[in-house]
């Protein structure tokens, strides 16, 4: 996946130097962040609770690989018959949104949060706990903007069954994939990976949600406006959106500067007051 998501990237570039537009390189650029994206939640799934069968795991895998290296053998298809082509890949698009989602290991995190909500008492997640199934704040939040980020690529596949490559349905496809799939799912990862990248102290906020709800609001407005014609909802999405990702930058420093009551002072190479779900060194390994 992550080799065929190189190519798209590589035949796009080689394409525009060669004085191809980029609504006609849609596809590829396209076809380069997804597969690159959905390669990554297939290895991190790995090292998840597992939400399949031995069975399933292999079809699923077996499943998102044939359906990228279809989406990989369309690209230089929807250049050369854009209006044929570009509603397949829609569909395909939209297939193998439903395979990683089937597969995500994010389902895990989604699964324990409803068994703790429907028992609705301390003793159900004190049995999460005790049993290892018990999930942070941020790990919950990672779950559910990953979904939301499918879903989004699933809209993605919806507006190009009557693919426009120009004018407000295409400025729609743009925000629909770009924002939509590929923000919110950098959004998704924030909490857990930049404390580790950085390697500084992290306390999870719910200014995160504040974040996805500020964005993925914005989405709705703007995509809306894009298909109905209206400018001033168009602006209001847009302004929406820029405030989205100004906010991740200030809640991100937040969330490294400022303690919680219950943050230790440990030192720099204490991770227990580190971020909550951000793994060390040696899980990674």
């Amino acid at each position: 996946m992550q080799v065929g998501g190189a190519l798209a990237a590589l035949g796009a570039v080689l394409l525009w130097t060669g004085g191809v537009s980029i609504p006609d390189l849609f596809a590829w650029l396209v076809t380069f962040l997804v597969l690159t994206i959905a390669a990554e939640r297939v290895v991190i799934s790995r090292f998840s609770p597992s939400v399949l069968t031995p069975a399933g795991a292999r079809r699923y895998q077996r499943g998102i690989v044939v359906i990228s290296a279809l989406i990989v053998f369309a690209c230089p298809l929807t250049t050369i018959w854009s209006g044929r082509v570009l509603p397949v890949f829609g569909l395909a698009l939209i297939a193998l949104t439903v395979v990683a989602a089937w597969g995500d290991g994010a389902r895990s995190d989604l699964r324990v949060r409803a068994r703790a909500t429907v028992a609705g008492s301390d003793a159900a997640s004190d049995a999460d706990t005790a049993s290892g199934s018990a999930i942070t704040p941020s790990q919950r939040f990672t779950g559910v903007m990953v979904f939301i980020s499918y879903m989004w690529l699933i809209v993605t596949g919806l507006l190009l069954v009557h693919p426009t490559l120009s004018g407000l349905h295409y400025d729609a496809l743009l925000h629909a994939v770009f924002l939509g799939f590929v923000m919110t799912m950098v959004v998704a990862h924030v909490p857990t990976y930049l404390p580790f990248l950085l390697e500084i102290r992290f306390r999870f906020n719910p200014g995160f949600w504040g974040v996805a709800v500020l964005l993925n609001v914005g989405l709705v407005v703007r995509i809306v406006a894009d298909l109905a014609g209206s400018e001033t909802g168009r602006t209001l999405g847009g302004l929406a959106n820029i405030a989205a990702l100004l906010s991740l930058v200030a809640v991100a420093v937040w969330a490294a500067v400022v303690k919680g009551p219950e943050d230790p002072q440990a030192p720099a190479g204490d991770t227990r007051a580190i971020s909550d779900t951000s793994p060390t060194k040696d899980s990674r390994a």
